[in-house]
């Protein structure tokens, strides 16, 4: 296993705390201790792991401040 370079490690405790936010309860739980285990833990070299694709969908999806925004 390999640990998250220190940008990598940021992106990821942003998602994490993202995802507590926006999910409510137990769901939001859930995504956040993945996430944060896979900081603490470190990854494989598997880009396609669920974790880094849960954590890109996180940080790309929109709000709904932005959608508001572009209507």
């Amino acid at each position: 296993m390999r640990r998250l370079a220190p940008h990598e490690s940021s992106r990821y405790r942003a998602a994490a705390a993202y995802a507590r936010r926006v999910y409510p309860g137990l769901l939001g739980e859930l995504i956040c201790r993945e996430i944060e285990r896979a900081v603490d833990l470190g990854y494989r070299d598997d880009r396609d792991a669920l974790v880094p694709r849960l954590v890109d969908d996180i940080l790309h999806r929109p709000t709904a401040l932005s959608r508001a925004g572009s209507s």
